[in-house]
This record gives C-alpha cells, sequence and structure tokens, in this order.
C-alpha cells in the first residue's frame, strides 16, 4: 500500500511564437505546493467539465422529421478551483503572487502563456488564469489564495462535433422527462 503522496505542482510556462506563426513553450517554472518546500498547502480544490449538448432532428428527402435525431456533444470548458493557505512571508507566496502579476501583464501585452496544475486526481494542463483572489486572514500572518483555471477550446465554433449519435424522438424525450 502507498502511503507517500506527490505534493501538487503548478507549472507556469510562457509561450514563444515562432517565425511561421507556431507557439512553442518556453521553459517551464514549477512551483511545488507543500508546506515543508514553500510553506503554501492546498486547503481546497475543485475539477468541473461543462459539456454542451445539441439535439438536431434528421430529415428526409421530403425535409420533414425522419423520427430520428443526432445528439451532438461538445466540450466547453474545463475549470479547476485551487485555494491555497500559507503564511504571509512563506517563500511560496512570494513567488506565486509576482508570477500571477506577471500574467496579468502578459495578456495585457498580448503574449501567451500556459498554466498546469496537477494533484492526485485534479489534472489539468494547457490552462489560463480566469482570476484569483488574495485574502489575509484575521490573524496578520495568515493568507488564502484561491486560482481559478481554465481550458476553453480554441476555435471550438469551428471544430465539428466529435460524437454523433442516432436516437428517436421518443427517446429523447423520454431521457428529458
Amino acid at each position: 500500500m502507498i502511503t507517500q503522496q506527490a505534493d501538487p505542482v503548478l507549472l507556469f510556462y510562457p509561450l514563444t511564437k515562432q517565425e511561421n506563426g507556431d507557439l512553442k513553450p518556453g521553459i517551464p517554472v514549477p512551483l511545488y505546493l507543500s508546506e515543508e518546500a514553500t510553506g503554501l498547502c492546498v486547503e481546497s480544490e475543485t475539477d468541473s467539465l461543462n459539456i454542451s449538448t445539441d439535439f438536431i432532428p434528421v430529415l428526409n428527402e421530403q425535409g420533414t422529421e425522419a423520427g430520428t435525431v443526432k445528439v451532438q456533444q461538445r466540450g466547453e470548458t474545463q475549470n479547476v478551483s485551487i485555494t491555497l493557505i500559507g503564511n504571509k512571508n512563506s517563500i511560496g507566496l512570494n513567488i506565486i503572487l509576482p508570477m500571477l502579476k506577471s500574467i496579468f501583464s502578459k495578456v495585457f501585452a498580448g503574449l501567451d502563456y500556459k498554466i498546469a496544475y496537477f494533484h492526485q486526481n485534479v489534472l489539468i494542463f494547457n490552462a489560463r488564469l480566469a482570476s484569483y483572489q488574495m485574502t489575509p486572514g484575521s490573524n496578520d500572518t495568515k493568507v488564502s489564495l484561491t486560482l481559478n483555471l481554465e481550458i476553453v477550446p480554441e476555435n471550438s465554433d469551428k471544430k465539428e462535433p466529435q460524437s454523433v449519435v442516432g436516437k428517436s424522438w421518443d427517446e429523447v424525450l423520454k431521457e428529458a422527462a
């Protein structure tokens, strides 16, 4: 039985534009979220996926409904929320806050970046920072930092649906009830 757990890792990496216009990952900057190493620990984390579903009636040659429907699903977003706690003087907090501020300046400059986070069952790669919030605790030393990361598929409106399953209207209505 495995008793030792790996520490959570937050990985920041800039993307650089090549001469042909492609983006290439830059040098990653890992931040290990262990209380012993950085003074930060994960208090809570959530991971959610948003999928949209469209029901499209199938038409026959006469242009009337054929009695079946195509079900198309698309992955819309993946969202991960991480709440960290630590001492305001911790090395981890003094590293992560300037990194978050540098992301803000990258966005204004039109530069690209990616973030990855992995800890046990919560995994997200190629994410962007959706928001963060820092909240000082009631005493003057404890700080809570909440990061919201998300993946929005690029050009999702231009891609064809990945999965199509034919169902009758009766089956769709039964499932919706």
